[in-house]
């Protein structure tokens, strides 16, 4: 029987890879040919990244006893997602796409939460990982998607889904932070997704994708300049 949290979870990754494509070729030819690697070749780049960051944990370097820390590959992809949403790329994109599927795009964060909640109730995942223990990430999909209308109508309304949603996310990365095996855990039951093949991606697709939109999403909504209020 196929299972279904792993083909929904593929879905999503595919989605995440996919948009970013998608945004990436709406740059303006000349702006993209005169960019860096990622603007010139999208689709090379991110089907690389799948395969790059998919090696360790093939190779079994994350497992319990390898040696890669899971806590170092989640602080590398932490970094390049900010680096690649202040590069060259990630500005082009926030002054190409349009303001609301930036927001909207976040609404991913909803069927994810859904695949995780069943990896829960199928001991794939701790029971922290869902909104039944501390993760309510399920929330950022759903304000995202409601958003959507609104920031369409008003684009400075835009940022109260991107920071809500940052908040979400900073309490995601926190969570499992405290999951992961070594010193800062504080949860009784360790995330071993890292470990496992395709779930590694949660972190670098999933987790990437979600902080690289909301960090352009940012310079889309800095560049408005426009007061809520006004």
């Amino acid at each position: 029987m196929p299972d279904i949290y792993l083909i929904g979870f593929l879905a999503v990754v595919a989605f995440i890879v996919i948009a970013a494509v998608v945004a990436i070729e709406a740059v303006p030819a000349q702006e993209r040919a005169a960019g860096g690697v990622l603007l010139r070749h999208p689709r090379a780049v991110l089907t690389g990244w799948l395969l790059v960051s998919a090696v360790p944990t093939l190779a079994g370097l994350m497992a319990p006893d390898g040696p890669i820390p899971p806590q170092l590959m989640m602080a590398l992809v932490m970094g390049l997602s900010v680096w690649v949403a202040m590069s060259a790329s990630g500005k082009a994109i926030s002054r190409t796409a349009p303001l609301y599927l930036l927001i909207g795009f976040q609404g991913f964060r909803l069927p994810l939460e859904l695949v995780l909640h069943g990896w829960v109730a199928q001991g794939v995942a701790p029971p922290q990982m869902t909104w039944t223990g501390a993760n309510v990430d399920i929330l950022a999909g759903v304000i995202a998607l409601v958003a959507i209308p609104l920031v369409k109508w008003r684009p400075a309304t835009g940022w109260i889904p991107t920071l809500l949603g940052m908040v979400l996310l900073a309490n995601v990365v926190s969570v499992v932070a405290r999951s992961l095996p070594g010193p800062l855990q504080s949860f009784p039951d360790p995330i071993t997704l890292p470990n496992q093949f395709p779930h590694v991606w949660i972190a670098t697709v999933c987790v990437a994708g979600a902080l690289v939109g909301h960090l352009i999403a940012l310079r889309a909504l800095w560049s408005l300049r426009e007061p809520i209020a006004a």
